[in-house]
């Protein structure tokens, strides 16, 4: 309790010192795929094992931001927003049970609360504008999800989903222009890469080719736009 109390002093000294403490908006555009998903037969059943082609999907996350300044040039960042995924993984399997060639479009949708924490690097390069350097990690909340899995498997599964992890960390990097348009605030115009520490689905409760996926990353990359106002 004493360490929690120090650091909130010690957050709270700095950020009057410099005075810098920003509200704001973001929105991300980009694009989401997944990587590393096992392509070996770990289950007879559901078609895992199977061959698999996947569509690059894009999304739009939405998120509110609080900026706080640690120098003049060193800032940390965090905030609270909504993070969509769509996945759709197109799956052929010979199954040696039903002697046949079974195929199968695997559609998953997923919706997070995304809660942000980076480290911000500010660099002046003209008199009204910086390039800004974010790294952080984005801890993915899951809200709820959807999937067809068991509309395209041809074994019996009584269990409804549950397949999937209830966390979701994301490592990011962030580099933007920032211009300022008034005397309080700022717009930021950037690009953004991050990927997963561990997959979306969950290796305890994995079933069929979801024992695929709990091996696999997600990988997103596009566009970020902001805007900060100032309060003080």
């Amino acid at each position: 309790m004493k360490k929690i109390l120090f650091l909130t002093a010690l957050i709270f000294c700095i950020t009057n010192v410099y005075g810098q403490i920003s509200f704001g908006v973001q929105a991300d555009i980009g694009k989401s795929q997944l990587f590393g998903i096992s392509n070996e037969a770990i289950v007879p059943y559901g078609f895992s094992g199977a061959k698999y082609n996947q569509d690059i999907e894009m999304y739009a996350s939405p998120s509110l931001r609080l900026r706080m300044g640690l120098s003049d040039r060193l800032f940390w960042e965090s905030g609270i927003g909504y993070h969509p995924l769509s996945y759709s993984i197109q799956l052929s399997h010979f199954h040696p049970l039903f002697s046949r060639q079974l195929d199968g479009v695997l559609n998953i949708n997923l919706h997070y609360l995304s809660i942000p924490l980076s480290i911000g690097y500010s660099l002046p390069v003209l008199e009204r504008s910086k390039i800004i350097t974010n790294l952080g990690i984005n801890t993915a909340i899951l809200l709820s999800y959807s999937d067809n899995y068991l509309d395209i498997i041809w074994e019996d599964y009584l269990q409804i989903g549950g397949w999937y992890s209830q966390f979701v960390f994301k490592p990011f990097l962030s580099i933007a222009y920032q211009s300022s348009i008034s005397q309080t605030g700022g717009i930021e115009i950037g690009c953004f890469i991050s990927t997963s520490i561990k997959s979306f689905a969950s290796e305890d409760k994995a079933w069929g080719f979801f024992n695929n996926l709990a091996s696999a990353r997600s990988l997103s990359y596009g566009l970020q736009l902001k805007y900060f106002f100032t309060t003080n």
